[in-house]
């Protein structure tokens, strides 16, 4: 049996299983234009050298979440907190809902809002934000 926390913490995470079944190619392509698109990106040309290491990392992205995908966790009893950004991005690839697919898993599941969206919310000024939240979580937690 696995442990059990006071109060285990997600950011942003989502339940991939039985979401549409991407295809590989359109994924991949999806996932590399949003990693180019990404303000370090912007901050520099587009050499070989930079589409190369996008490319091995858009793969890895698709392979995870292929992975993901198969992936069906257990039902966890137990305090869950999921800490979501206020603003949505467009990501093809996963199906948005508002608990992103952890209800079914997390019946206890308590959802936090914080600013920013999922690639901004680690950078400032959102994780300041974030960090406002976790503690809170932290200081709150049985």
């Amino acid at each position: 049996m696995g442990d059990v926390v006071a109060n285990l913490i997600l950011i942003d995470s989502f339940i991939l299983f039985n979401q549409k079944k991407a295809i590989p190619t359109e994924e991949f392509n999806q996932i590399k234009k949003s990693l180019l698109e990404n303000e370090f990106y912007l901050l520099q040309p587009i050499t070989p050298e930079v589409d190369r290491i996008t490319t091995q990392m858009a793969t890895q992205i698709t392979y995870r979440m292929a992975l993901a995908r198969s992936y069906m966790p257990k039902k966890y009893m137990h305090k869950i907190t999921l800490i979501k950004p206020s603003e949505k991005i467009d990501m093809d690839h996963i199906i948005q809902t508002e608990d992103n697919g952890w209800f079914s898993f997390a019946p206890q599941l308590k959802i936090t809002v914080t600013t920013g969206n999922h690639n901004s919310m680690l950078k400032e000024p959102h994780v300041k934000s974030l960090a406002h939240v976790l503690r809170e979580n932290l200081l709150h937690a049985k």
